[in-house]
């Protein structure tokens, strides 16, 4: 059957809307082919979780190399495993590991592998504890590893990147239960991390540790930290009469008036969507010297863009992608869909409507129509990142708001990102909670929007007098509606 009743939303007629926000843009890098990843995680990397990452290094950011120690505490899943292979760039030098029951270890083509004497139980933990010295990466953004930015560095694990400086277990699927961050820099260098500082220690030698905890589940590509000659402005978000949590401002200067967009949309998406996810910690945002991207990073966004829209968009990406994460990229949509959608909602609410309906109407054009929201590659960072991802992303997301209903499509989301509140998901998550809240089959909707490609495709015609005017709307393009 044709999609008829959907016309409504894929017609609607606005423009003088700002550009919706992407958080990563090709033009902004060299060498698209450089930009490749085979971080796929081997079969014995699915035998283990990891529970938590305890680092402790010193970084120098003249010779942009780092040195110190990790701390990995990790579980097995199944008997029987005498090895633990976790993801290290061979540019890191292994001095040493130590751990009960160790045999060897090995580390060659960016794999660490650790033999034990005895197998593991299933349910046994491990701390394996790993020094380890050398360069952070290729200092290019999006690339991996830690970026040096005259006076500034700041780390982008995102999408394999947190092993071309500290040895991980490198992939969205498995997050760790927490982390504590301990980095020593430079005495003129403030660290934002995730989490909650817990104190700066000054070392008598002209540098500082910092000391960061997070005790939120975080994913790899969502550590971070940034560093620089800070200024550190504190505002709060009131979630009760009695109760508020800091939104730290860490810039290098004032506060651009775009990053404050973000104390209007947290009241509104905590009502949408559930209280903020980190309340118990903060809200930050870092200042970097580059331009055109944010990265969501776990309750500490980084942006080299002052956009207010962009700030917006990595708002929403705390729900969307750090409190509710994506399994692996094939289903980043979840992600990148939701965060854009959510630039929309921040418009519905503060604007109105019609506001609402032309910042959606920007997203209708700039994709490929060959491709899908499901992404089939997930090696090349641009194929991961692709904009179909966050325009069609985002009408997927328009379409079935008003296919289930409003109060069906917002309730679902709630308990959507309740029931998976620091796990992983995949698009069929998602399906199976909107069934529940809507009563019905959505295989339909979803079939045809995540996993087929192309949009609706209409024929207009028009017929008239002094008196009447006759309009015939015909659907070209095929696709199914249930009865």
């Amino acid at each position: 059957m044709k999609l008829s009743l959907l016309i409504v939303f894929f017609i609607t007629i606005g423009l003088g809307e700002p550009a919706p926000a992407i958080h990563c843009q090709k033009k902004h890098h060299t060498s698209h082919e450089k930009l490749k990843f085979n971080r796929d995680l081997l079969p014995e990397q699915n035998l283990y979780d990891i529970l938590y990452y305890a680092l402790d290094v010193s970084i120098n950011p003249i010779s942009e190399t780092i040195s110190g120690s990790v701390i990995i505490t990790l579980k097995a899943k199944a008997d029987g495993i005498t090895e633990i292979i976790l993801d290290a760039a061979d540019h890191l030098a292994i001095e040493d590991i130590s751990s009960a029951e160790l045999s060897i270890f090995s580390h060659s083509d960016d794999r660490l592998t650790i033999v034990y004497t005895n197998s593991l139980s299933e349910g046994e933990e491990k701390e394996i504890v790993i020094h380890y010295h050398g360069g952070t990466g290729s200092g290019v953004a999006w690339e991996g590893g830690i970026v040096y930015s005259g006076s500034q560095l700041y780390s982008l694990n995102c999408p394999y990147g947190m092993s071309d400086w500290i040895p991980c277990k490198d992939h969205p699927s498995d997050k760790a239960n927490g982390m504590d961050i301990k980095v020593s820099l430079p005495e003129s260098y403030v660290v934002a991390s995730n989490g909650v500082r817990s104190g700066i220690t000054d070392n008598g030698d002209g540098t500082r540790t910092h000391h960061w905890i997070e005790s939120y589940p975080i994913a790899t590509y969502l550590f971070n930290i940034s560093a620089a000659s800070y200024n550190e402005t504190v505002e709060y978000f009131h979630y009760s009469e009695t109760d508020s949590m800091p939104i730290i401002y860490f810039t290098t200067g004032t506060v651009p008036s775009g990053f404050h967009y973000v104390e209007t949309a947290l009241p509104i998406f905590s009502n949408l969507f559930g209280l903020y996810p980190f309340v118990d910690e903060k809200f930050a945002i870092n200042k970097v010297s580059s331009t055109g991207w944010a990265m969501e990073h776990q309750n500490n966004v980084t942006t080299a863009t002052t956009s207010g829209m962009t700030q917006v968009h990595e708002l929403g990406h705390q729900w969307f992608g750090d409190k509710v994460t994506t399994r692996d990229w094939q289903h980043g949509w979840l992600n990148e869909g939701f965060a854009t959608y959510s630039e929309a909602l921040y418009k519905e609410a503060t604007q109105g409507t019609s506001s609402y309906h032309s910042y959606m109407n920007q997203m209708k054009w700039g994709w490929n129509d060959n491709n899908t929201v499901f992404t089939t590659d997930t090696i090349g960072v641009w194929d991961i990142f692709d904009i179909i991802i966050y325009y069609k992303g985002a009408w997927v997301n328009h379409m079935l708001r008003h296919t289930v209903g409003d109060s069906t499509y917002f309730e679902a989301l709630r308990d959507y990102l309740d029931i998976y509140s620091g796990g992983n998901v995949v698009t069929e998550d998602l399906e199976a909670v909107m069934e529940s809240h809507y009563g019905t089959d959505l295989n339909w909707f979803f079939d045809q929007w995540i996993y087929g490609n192309g949009h609706p495709e209409y024929d207009f015609l028009w017929a008239g007098s002094l008196s009447k005017l006759k309009i015939g709307i015909s659907q070209q393009s095929t696709g199914s509606y249930p009865d």
